[in-house]
């Protein structure tokens, strides 16, 4: 049984009468053989691209599990700073009521060129 070049089965055709098998037949059973054999090699990579595929599904889980622990490790760390901003702008606010208070801003003229 040969597929794509290599052996890859034996098969074996017995009759209890001698030369009971002419030219026909054994081309016949040697293209059933070759089909089986293709069929064999097809099973096998089958087989193959199931596990492979198997991995790279696992893979992408423990991808994506890494990603979500990133994501939220990373959103703690923004709701802290977050919060330590509302805290930091509350401690650091005039102690007195600002309606009461007048600023008057007035632009400073800069050098005059000659």
């Amino acid at each position: 049984m040969i597929s794509e070049s290599k052996v890859v089965g034996v098969m074996n055709l017995q009759h209890y009468e001698a030369n009971a098998f002419d030219k026909t037949d054994l081309a016949l059973v040697s293209i059933l053989a070759n089909q089986a054999a293709i069929s064999l090699e097809n099973a096998r990579l089958f087989e193959q691209v199931q596990n492979h595929n198997t991995e790279l599904e696992q893979h992408v889980a423990d991808r994506t599990r890494d990603l979500a622990k990133r994501m939220s490790v990373s959103k703690n760390s923004i709701t802290s700073r977050t919060n330590f901003f509302r805290t930091s702008a509350t401690s650091f606010a005039p102690r007195w009521p600002i309606s009461s208070s007048i600023c008057s801003c007035w632009p400073v003229a800069g050098p005059k060129n000659a």
